[in-house]
């Protein structure tokens, strides 16, 4: 995932937004009646994070995801800042 979102900023441009999906996935608990490959630490939030930490042209808009009633992607709405 992380290599995805280094990939795929190039082409947000100021002022619209790159979604990372699926970052619901690290607040789960952990599931013992069917084995998961994926799981805490291992899904698109940690990649995320190593993202936004990394690159200045991005902020999590929590905004947008405080007008939904719910949402598979806490944090992934990314607006670019900056070209």
């Amino acid at each position: 995932m992380l290599k995805e979102l280094f990939l795929f900023q190039e082409f947000v441009g100021k002022g619209h937004y790159l979604i990372c999906g699926d970052t619901i996935v690290e607040y789960i608990p952990e599931q013992k009646h069917r084995k998961r490959e994926w799981g805490h630490g291992n899904n698109p939030k940690p990649a995320l994070d190593v993202f936004l930490a990394t690159n200045r042209r991005f902020v999590a808009d929590k905004n947008i995801e405080n007008k939904l009633l719910l949402t598979c992607n806490p944090g992934g709405f990314l607006r670019a800042i900056e070209d």
